[in-house]
Order: structure tokens, then C-alpha cells, then sequence
């Protein structure tokens, strides 16, 4: 009874002139925000792009000039893209395109500024990587006032092409005239007639090569104060499992996916949902607008990782994560993060439930903040959703060195005040072990009124003046001297 009073009175004495005391920020030692990379052609090619309705389109490279007479510009599914080897995906991911199965009907291609009667070797691509349900010839052949030989190209979305060998035919042709026509069309299948793009062979070498395709994707912004990491959606189909890797000063960044299946990483990469996230407050859009994803739906488990490297090993860290969707609407989906199972990175977890809804007011909003530690010098951290199916997200997250705690504050919030008490008292009396625990300040392994003291001397000055001397003497006597006795009593 006596313990408890004495408590009571400590506790209300506080109550009255407690401190709350602004729990200290500090500077994150790295800052980065996940995003789409902008898309670019093929390498050695050059993008020429529409839109999806667009029957016709125009273009000049140097000397030449390139026309298209179809229905519009088009692209494959970003889940059947990402079957394609990334080496080789700009070039086989869109293309230009009439969807008619009529022979006779297709895409004509014309070419100005070539030589009149010299040869040329025109190399042709087409596929489309959604045309998974019947498998459709093309011809190629010179029209018009342009002659040569014709070749013939079957387009079907499997297997993905491996190289820029694959669905690809090469014809000879010329003309009386600076302009080269073409005219592609499908002799068999319901897959109309698409072309990826071309390159033009004067016999030496290649004198014009055009990436056909929709418009180009612009990078993600980032968040002001945040380094940005931008990648491609799929990163990769196969194993070994895709990453990417971006170094910002001491630290180096490696982000990596589970797959699905057991081999298919199609479903991991990176996404910007600008549409979704257009009613955030454009101060923080840039933070939730992408991310870095996995798409799986598994709930078993299977989600992304991100590894740290540089730290310093035996060091605790504070890692911020933030996981939203504004294109989530329908399933709200609880997402944990923590260290990476088998890894030598150690700590706690934290929950992240992602929804589009409520939009994010604050940058504080859809995040969660762990303490982990490595024996290394790098830190694993996974993340995976635990129901619904929403997949995983992390668009983006800030290591902090974890600041040394304050003496007295027992709950670790940065603030010493009457929560530390409450704290306290929970466990006043008991011994820890190896293990230091909430109310334990000097480290001793019990809980006592040792640790009151020092919790009262850090109070700040505010409250140990507003609390009369000759009330707080007897009271701290008589709690230490308990303290005393409970140990006493516990041991004996």
C-alpha cells in the first residue's frame, strides 16, 4: 500500500507540471525516393512516336524522312513486356501497327532520301507481345515504284525474343526515286500487322535505325530533400532474381523482388501512379506518386528487399518506410517490413497499411519506422504484404543513426515526462537479465528507485521547481528504501 501511495502521489505532483518535451528529429544520414525511369528507345536507335489512334505519322532523321500509314501506335502489356530481356525490351515492347486480319490491309512504311537505283537492305521487326492466342504471318514487301525481294515474319507473343535476331526479316530493295515504299500485311492469323521498328543497310552500314512506339515515359520526380532511384517496370522475367544498385555518397542501394513461381520476376519493378496520386499536396506528391513494387498477391510471404550498404556494423539505425498505392481502391493491404529473414540484419518490425484513401496529408502519413542493426555492413530489410492484394510497395525511406536515448526515457519516445513514469512503475521491482528494459535507466538490470531519480533529475528544470523540496525528499527516501527492501525481499 505504501509503494503504491507514495506512486500515486509522485504521479499527481508530476501530472500538474509535467514537461512535454519535443522528441528530437534527426538528420537522416540518406534520403530516397523510389520512381519510374524514363523510357528510352533501343540502343543505336532512334524513337519515332504516336498515339493509338494515329493513321498516319511523320518524321526527319538527318537526311531521311520516314512516313507510316496504318491505325496508331501501340504497346504490349507491361506484364508480358517484361517476359523480354531487358537488353532487347525497348525495341519488342511497342510499335506501330493496323489491326485489321484482312490480307491486303496493313501498314506501309516509306522512306525519303535514300539514293535512286542504289540497293539497300532493309531490316524489319514484328511482334507483339500480347498476341498469346493465334500466331500471325506478315509479309513484307516493296510497293509502289520501289522493287526487291519480300520477306516474311511470324508473329506470336511466345517464345519472348531472346535477341534482335528474332522476329525480325531482312529484304533487299531500292527505287528509280529517293523514296523507298514498304507494305506489310498478314497472309494468316488474327493478329493484324505490327512493326517494331527498322533499320536501313546501304550495303556498308546501317544508315538509319527507328524505334517505332508510343511516347516516351518522363522519370518520376523526387521529393525535394530526397535522392532519387529510378527503374523500368519489369526489371526482369528470370532468375537470378533482378535488382538495381545506386550509390549516394558512403551508402550504395539495392533494391530486389521475389518471384513469382518460383523463377518469374515479371511482376517486380518499379511504377508511377501520376494519375492516382494527382489530388496529393504537390509538396509531398512526389513521395507517394511511385514506388518500388512487387506485385504479388501471394500473401506468403513473397515481397521486395532493400539492402543498405555502408553502415557501420553493430550500430543501430532508424529506418522510415513508406508504403502507399493511389491506385489501391479497392483492398486495403497491410504491409510489414523488417529485418530479412536469415540475413545478419537484426531489429523490429513495422506495419504499413496501404489504400489510396484517405490521400496522404503529411509525409509522416502510410509510413512505419524500425530500429535494426547489422553484424556487416549493410543492412536487409523486407517488406511483404500479409493479407488482401495489394502486393508490396516502398516508395521510399530515410536511415537516421539512432540517437543515444535520454536518460529517463523509460518508453524511448524522445520525451521525458509523465509516460516515463507510467513506465516505470509497470515494471518497478524487476530484474531484466542481460536484457536493459523500460525503467531501467543506469543500466543495472533492475528497476528501481535508482531509476526514479535519474528520471526526476532529467525531468527538466520546469518541473523539479514547480514540485515543493520538502514533499520530494521524503519521497524519494522512501522509494529508494523500498526498492531496496523489494530486492531484498525477492532474493531472500
Amino acid at each position: 500500500m505504501q509503494l503504491r501511495h507514495l506512486i500515486a502521489f509522485s504521479t499527481a505532483i508530476f501530472a500538474a507540471t509535467s514537461l512535454n518535451l519535443p522528441q528530437a528529429k534527426a538528420t537522416p544520414l540518406l534520403a530516397v525516393d523510389f520512381g519510374a525511369a524514363g523510357e528510352s528507345p533501343q540502343s543505336g536507335f532512334t524513337a519515332m512516336s504516336g498515339d493509338a489512334s494515329q493513321a498516319t505519322a511523320s518524321g526527319t532523321f538527318g537526311a531521311y524522312t520516314v512516313d507510316v500509314e496504318g491505325q496508331g501506335f501501340g504497346r504490349g502489356s507491361s506484364g508480358h513486356n517484361g517476359l523480354i530481356p531487358e537488353a532487347n525490351r525497348s525495341l519488342y515492347r511497342d510499335y506501330y501497327y493496323n489491326n485489321s486480319d484482312v490480307n491486303g490491309e496493313g501498314v506501309k512504311l516509306s522512306i525519303g532520301g535514300v539514293v535512286p537505283n542504289a540497293s539497300y537492305n532493309l531490316t524489319l521487326w514484328s511482334y507483339d507481345p500480347d498476341q498469346f492466342f493465334s500466331s500471325t504471318d506478315t509479309t513484307w514487301s516493296p510497293t509502289g515504284g520501289s522493287s526487291g525481294t519480300s520477306g516474311f515474319i511470324t508473329d506470336f507473343a511466345d517464345p519472348p525474343p531472346a535477341t534482335l535476331s528474332d522476329y525480325s526479316t531482312t529484304i533487299q530493295i531500292s527505287s528509280a526515286t529517293s523514296m523507298l515504299e514498304i507494305f506489310g500485311t498478314t497472309t494468316s492469323g488474327s493478329g493484324g500487322t505490327r512493326l517494331n521498328g527498322f533499320t536501313l543497310n546501304n550495303g556498308t552500314s546501317d544508315v538509319l535505325s527507328i524505334d517505332l512506339g508510343q511516347p516516351l515515359a518522363a522519370p518520376s520526380p523526387v521529393e525535394p530533400g530526397f535522392n532519387g532511384m529510378a527503374g523500368a517496370f519489369p526489371l526482369g522475367p528470370n532468375s537470378p532474381p533482378p535488382s538495381l544498385t545506386s550509390t549516394f555518397g558512403a551508402y550504395t542501394v539495392t533494391v530486389s523482388g521475389d518471384p513469382y513461381n518460383g523463377a518469374d520476376y515479371s511482376r517486380v519493378g518499379f511504377e508511377d501512379t501520376a494519375a492516382g496520386a494527382a489530388g496529393i499536396d504537390a509538396s509531398i506528391r512526389p513521395l507517394y506518386e511511385d514506388a518500388f513494387f512487387n506485385n504479388l498477391d501471394l500473401n506468403d510471404g513473397s515481397g521486395l528487399t532493400l539492402a543498405i550498404q555502408g553502415v557501420t556494423p553493430g550500430k543501430q539505425y532508424q529506418v522510415k518506410l513508406w508504403s502507399y498505392n493511389a491506385d489501391n481502391t479497392i483492398y486495403s493491404t497491410p504491409t510489414q517490413f523488417g529485418p530479412l529473414t536469415g540475413s545478419t540484419t537484426t531489429g523490429t518490425s513495422g506495419t504499413v497499411t496501404q489504400f489510396a484513401t484517405p490521400l496522404p496529408a503529411t509525409a509522416d502519413d502510410y509510413s512505419t519506422t524500425i530500429i535494426v542493426s547489422s553484424t556487416t555492413n549493410t543492412l536487409e530489410i523486407h517488406g511483404a504484404s500479409t493479407s488482401n492484394f495489394g502486393g508490396t510497395r516502398l516508395n521510399g525511406f530515410e536511415l537516421s543513426e539512432l540517437a543515444p536515448p535520454r536518460p529517463g526515457d523509460f518508453n524511448g519516445d524522445g520525451s521525458v515526462n509523465a509516460a516515463d513514469l507510467t513506465a516505470w512503475k509497470a515494471h518497478f521491482g524487476t530484474s531484466t537479465g542481460a536484457t536493459l528494459a523500460m525503467g531501467d535507466a543506469d543500466g543495472d538490470h533492475d528497476v528501481d528507485g535508482a531509476d526514479f531519480l535519474i528520471w526526476q533529475k532529467n525531468v527538466g528544470p520546469a518541473s523539479v521547481s514547480a514540485v515543493p523540496e520538502p514533499a520530494v525528499a521524503p519521497l524519494l527516501a522512501g522509494l529508494l528504501c523500498l526498492g531496496g527492501l523489494f530486492r531484498r525481499k525477492r532474493v531472500g
